[in-house]
């Protein structure tokens, strides 16, 4: 009788805990597949090192480098990022060439943090084209700092963000943004890969523009009227027209990642 209760004494734990390891288990799983489509990667290495900043050598720094380490891990866009100053020894992504400081360059930077999504990108287009379309063509002549509307490409530009409720860029010029937008905020993309709700600037011969692309290929785009203080601006892919101190230059186009 008394080792009759032990075999049952001993068949009610095991029972007891292959019910809890199910509910761990059944606990878990949901979990990881809420957090599968972003993830943040601290300290982000390749071939047991730390992942270099740089896409090439010395060249496409930052995001290219970011993004083509989300891509990397099956992750199809880049959220954001931070740069770190104190790696010794970086390995290049796109040829696994390794940068030792002081051997073969004189500073070897990396990443402390890149956070990957498969889909932030699309969601933020799709809330800026909305907030461009409510927001319709308000005047800027009201906002602080801006000659009365006439000085309000950036102020206009944040003006949708924030009714849209994304993070503004939040700086004093144009040039201010672009480095923001360079340093994790956004990631550079060629003309041929725009989309509506991109970020489009141009810099040439110190005058800044910026607005947004209302195309695939951004051959459209909506951005402050000076003339009129105004969003309301419809131009084409670097806002030149006859006479505009942008024509001849380049755009910079970026796909807002936070």
């Amino acid at each position: 009788m008394f080792f009759r209760r032990r075999i049952w004494w001993f068949v009610l734990l095991a029972v007891t805990a292959i019910a809890l390891i199910s509910q761990q288990v059944f606990i878990d799983i949901p979990s990881q597949a809420q957090n599968a489509q972003t993830r943040t990667f601290d300290n982000p290495s390749i071939g047991g090192q730390r992942l270099d900043r740089c896409l090439t050598w010395e060249r496409k720094c930052g995001a290219p480098a970011a993004k083509a380490f989300c891509q990397l891990n099956k992750y199809s866009e880049l959220v954001g990022f931070g740069v770190d100053n104190s790696p010794k020894i970086t390995q290049v992504i796109s040829d696994g060439r390794v940068c030792q400081e002081g051997v073969n360059h004189p500073n070897c930077d990396g990443f402390k943090w890149i956070t990957c999504s498969n889909n932030s990108s699309n969601n933020i287009a799709e809330k800026i084209i909305s907030s461009i379309k409510e927001k319709g063509n308000f005047s800027t002549k009201d906002i602080p700092n801006t000659d009365h509307g006439r000085k309000a490409c950036l102020a206009a530009v944040n003006e949708v963000l924030k009714n849209a409720g994304i993070e503004p860029l939040d700086h004093i010029s144009v040039l201010e943004a672009k480095a923001a937008l360079d340093n994790g905020r956004g990631t550079p993309v060629d003309a041929s890969n725009a989309k509506p709700g991109d970020i489009v600037l141009v810099d040439i011969n110190g005058q800044h523009h910026i607005g947004f692309c209302q195309n695939n290929g951004c051959s459209q785009t909506i951005s402050n009227s000076s003339s009129k203080a105004s969003f309301s601006f419809k131009g084409n892919g670097n806002f030149s027209y006859k006479g505009s101190p942008y024509n001849g230059s380049a755009p910079n186009i970026y796909r807002l990642n936070r």
